[in-house]
């Protein structure tokens, strides 16, 4: 209401205007009350599942001088990229995720071949709210398209599988060492799916985050894996991508 058209009239009627103007601005309760916003609450993640292959989970091997039974080739299990990725969780909800942690490179190695309910329906009786699939590196070489089908397919089988067994967010990664045709496959049969993908080729491509540029090691394949550097980008590249999504669950 201007001030003009207040001078107009009886002053009873402009002292009680006045009265209320100075409650709505002294009234907390009200003018709070219009800039709220609604906050939800950050998820909460009981369970956590990480299928993957060697840079997941490694056991011993001495022979090739891998000694850990972690994510190959941390220096250390809290260093692997499934720990510091759990590191990222803790912190956010202040309790520590269960974490089951499977290595499926016989999936990659077989794919038509390897039976996916028989190997994983124990797994998501765990029912995970949070699952992370990390593969592609094993995977023979794709060139052929009767290759690339089978791939892709198989890729599916196992999306799908993981959708409906359980509501939990699913992420899906690309290869650490960058393919073009393995990485295309995983990001389109994710996108037909509606599952997140986080491309981390670019990681693989810096020499920095190799383990060979922390330390010596005896057989090149294991020196090529991710260092403690690598693993720290891996996880922090997938639970960047988990904080941006909007598919994040909120768990009671």
């Amino acid at each position: 209401m201007l001030l003009s058209n207040l001078c107009s009239k009886p002053i009873h009627i402009v002292a009680y205007a006045f009265a209320s103007l100075a409650l709505l601005m002294t009234s907390p309760g009200r003018c709070q009350d219009s800039a709220k916003t609604t906050e939800l609450p950050s998820p909460t993640y009981k369970t956590i599942l990480f299928l993957g292959n060697s840079i997941t989970l490694h056991s011993p091997a001495p022979q090739i001088g891998w000694n850990g039974n972690w994510g190959m080739a941390a220096s250390s299990a809290d260093k692997d990229f499934v720990h510091m990725f759990s590191k990222h969780v803790e912190r956010q909800q202040d309790s520590h995720p269960k974490l089951i942690v499977r290595n499926i490179a016989d999936f990659e190695r077989s794919l038509s071949q390897y039976d996916i309910p028989k190997q994983l329906t124990e797994l998501f009786k765990e029912k995970p709210e949070l699952v992370i699939i990390a593969i592609g590196e094993n995977v023979p070489d794709l060139t052929a398209p009767e290759k690339q089908t089978e791939f892709q397919e198989s890729f599916d089988k196992l999306l799908q599988f993981a959708k409906t067994h359980s509501d939990a967010t699913i992420m899906v990664r690309s290869c650490f060492w960058g393919n073009e045709i393995k990485d295309r496959i995983m990001r389109e049969q994710s996108k037909a799916k509606d599952i997140m993908f986080v491309d981390i080729g670019s990681l693989g491509a810096d020499p920095r985050n190799r383990a060979s540029a922390e330390r010596e090691f005896t057989h090149a394949g294991v020196a090529a894996h991710p260092g403690d550097r690598g693993m720290a980008e891996i996880a922090d590249a997938l639970w960047m991508a988990l904080q941006n999504s909007s598919k994040a669950p909120v768990i009671k």
